[in-house]
């Protein structure tokens, strides 16, 4: 088809999700957003989207119709982030995480349709780059990889790696404790968070 895919989302093995932005509408998909799509993240049928920055930038809350999607709720994130760098659901589907390079975090109560922010960036080694939510821990990567206790508000992280010789994570994913990552040195790690202090091996 014409136009481009901002970002897309494998929701089984043979349905896929295209959100485009209005500048290079596609055929057949839905305009999401009034600017760039940046991110997406889907569970239990629901699919959640972001939106660069913009005038006026909006997360958005879909339900997965078939091969069609739906628009069941929208909030503006003017005030508090400054655009969506990535966003993440929890497994269950009852809320949404998003997040801004400068640190913003918005957490979507899906089933309470409320909103609430915290701002980590006092916290943070840089801009973020990617993030990972585990339960109710969210790891964020910049020049190091912090984990932070939602549950504790915009409080230092529990947990912190610094990543000197791999340089800036770009890319995360986490499983029991251990946090895998891409780094902008050409390099994979692994940094295990269940050691005292963690310990970060990278190749």
């Amino acid at each position: 088809s014409s136009g481009r895919w901002d970002h897309f989302t494998t929701v089984s093995t043979t349905v896929m999700v295209e959100i485009s932005s209005p500048f290079s509408p596609a055929a057949g998909s839905t305009q999401a957003h009034s600017g760039i799509v940046s991110a997406v993240a889907t569970a239990h049928g629901k699919v959640v989207s972001g939106e660069a920055a913009s005038d006026d930038p909006k997360i958005k809350l879909w339900q997965l119709d078939s091969t069609t999607l739906r628009e069941i709720g929208s909030v503006s994130v003017t005030e508090t982030l400054a655009g969506v760098l990535a966003c993440d659901m929890m497994a269950d589907g009852r809320a949404a995480l998003f997040l801004s390079a400068d640190g913003g975090v918005v957490h979507w109560d899906l089933r309470a349709d409320s909103v609430s922010f915290l701002d980590l960036s006092t916290h943070l080694d840089g801009d973020v780059t990617c993030f990972k939510q585990q339960e109710m821990d969210l790891f964020v990567g910049s020049d190091s990889i912090s984990v932070f206790d939602l549950r504790m508000g915009a409080q230092p992280p529990k947990l912190r790696a610094a990543l000197t010789d791999a340089g800036c994570a770009r890319s995360l994913d986490v499983t029991e404790s251990k946090a895998l990552f891409g780094a902008k040195a050409g390099l994979v790690g692994v940094t295990d968070f269940n050691a005292d202090p963690p310990v970060t091996t990278t190749h």
